[in-house]
């Protein structure tokens, strides 16, 4: 099934319905504008996300880039392949220490065949911590060409005060305020 075809069976699901609870503000605009839904029939409501208080470690104190998604989830996998084949080369050119850390559940075969070393390319799998991987990460790196709605991976970045560095679709859904982030 290709992802038309998944795109507009959840548009028709979501006609079928009398009430849709949407966490992006985005998306409602994109279902209200683009394809007709009745806005009554969509409802906001974010994530509500709230983080104990905690004493992050200093920029300077922090180590590395990190990607972490679902190996799973194809706009991840697409990710780390755009990363490991063109965007990670131009790092390395610029940055020859610099290390990339891959993290993700699921990492089949492929996925941690790319894992290399010598290039600063570590494929280090199930991450039993998000916080404390991006929390000590200088960078997080989430180049996404598809996907939609708020990204888990950039909340839990902001959330550990970390930078996160994306492409228009990744941004999508991810501006404003975030009810319950604490700054």
């Amino acid at each position: 099934m290709s992802e038309l075809d998944i795109a507009q069976r959840e548009i028709a699901a979501i006609m079928r319905c009398d009430l849709s609870i949407m966490i992006s503000r985005f998306e409602i605009e994109l279902l209200t504008e683009c394809f007709g839904v009745r806005h009554e029939n969509l409802v906001h409501l974010p994530f509500m996300l709230e983080r104990e208080n905690i004493t992050l470690p200093r920029f300077k104190a922090r180590k590395h880039f990190v990607t972490i998604g679902n190996f799973r989830h194809a706009p991840n996998w697409d990710s780390v392949l755009w990363l490991k084949q063109v965007i990670w080369p131009r790092v390395r050119e610029q940055l020859p220490k610099a290390e990339l850390h891959v993290y993700g559940a699921y990492p089949p075969k492929k996925a941690t065949d790319l894992h290399r070393p010598v290039d600063g390319f570590y494929v280090d799998g199930w991450a039993p911590d998000v916080h404390r991987v991006l929390s000590h990460a200088r960078v997080c790196l989430a180049p996404l060409r598809f996907g939609a709605g708020i990204k888990g991976k950039f909340t839990d970045a902001m959330l550990n005060g970390t930078p996160a560095v994306t492409t228009p679709v990744g941004a999508e859904s991810m501006h404003g305020d975030i009810p319950g982030v604490v700054r």
